[in-house]
């Protein structure tokens, strides 16, 4: 029988001599420009993520921190007007003056983000949401919008909460309506007692050059609003003292 020689040859891999070393050790080795050129073809990636997640992850805790230290004294959804950016800044900052808040720590939110005559279900969603949870405190939109509002009980009846000089004031300017007494009432079944639930705006300034005689704009104070005297406050306030600006030099900013 013959016998095979299993002996390796001297130049088998086995007997040659291990030249993988630990990275670190590699590292040790190289010189100036090789060590950046090694760091970034095995590190820079990893560092750069950690950056981006680091970044990401301060800047949501600080998103967060702010919100929870900025109070919202009032928060008004505008709903189907459209005013620029300027316009609303400046009458927030104006009614911030006008109830003397705190700038650096409380803020007034004019909101004019919803577009629901159009049909943008996600605009009638985070009304109704908000109005739900109670952090929007006036409803300002067109009569045809409106009334639906007033239908489902969602506004304050004008009639028992509003203060006597606004009131006596402003009566030959409300919109009355009634409140459903179950789910298949409509507009003009509705059995709910008749009572002023919005203000119309066509007189004042802001929303003069944005009424029409087919759909004026009325003012609502949500029922489950929690800044019901800064709403009276806002009321007064457009009635009575704000003027748009018509030039930038009369822009009020914080």
């Amino acid at each position: 029988m013959e016998i095979k020689d299993t002996r390796l040859d001297d130049n088998a891999e086995i007997y040659k001599k291990r030249s993988d070393k630990p990275q670190r050790h590699k590292l040790k080795e190289l010189h100036g420009k090789e060590k950046l050129q090694y760091f970034s073809d095995y590190y820079l990636k990893i560092v750069l993520v950690a950056a981006l997640v680091i970044a990401l992850s301060v800047y949501f805790i600080y998103s967060v921190w702010i919100a929870q230290k900025v109070e919202t004294v009032l928060n008004v959804a505008i709903a189907d007007y459209v005013f620029s950016s300027e316009v609303l800044e400046d009458a927030s900052n104006r009614f911030g003056e006008y109830i003397n808040i705190d700038s650096e720590s409380q803020r007034v939110l004019l909101d004019n983000s919803y577009y629901i005559s159009v049909g943008d279900y996600s605009s009638t969603q985070k009304l109704s949401t908000y109005i739900l949870v109670g952090e929007v405190d006036i409803i300002i939109t067109k009569e045809s919008i409106f009334q639906s509002y007033v239908l489902n009980g969602s506004l304050s009846s004008l009639t028992d909460t509003l203060p006597t000089d606004l009131y006596s004031t402003l009566s030959d300017h409300f919109y009355y309506g009634r409140i459903r007494e179950n789910p298949e009432e409509t507009l003009k079944t509705a059995t709910g007692s008749l009572e002023a639930y919005g203000i119309y705006l066509d007189q004042c300034p802001m929303f003069q050059s944005q009424s029409t005689s087919e759909d004026r704009p009325i003012l609502g104070i949500v029922a489950t609003g929690k800044h019901i005297e800064n709403s009276f406050d806002f009321i007064r306030f457009l009635f009575q003292e704000y003027q748009p600006p018509t030039n930038p030099n009369q822009i009020v900013t914080p």
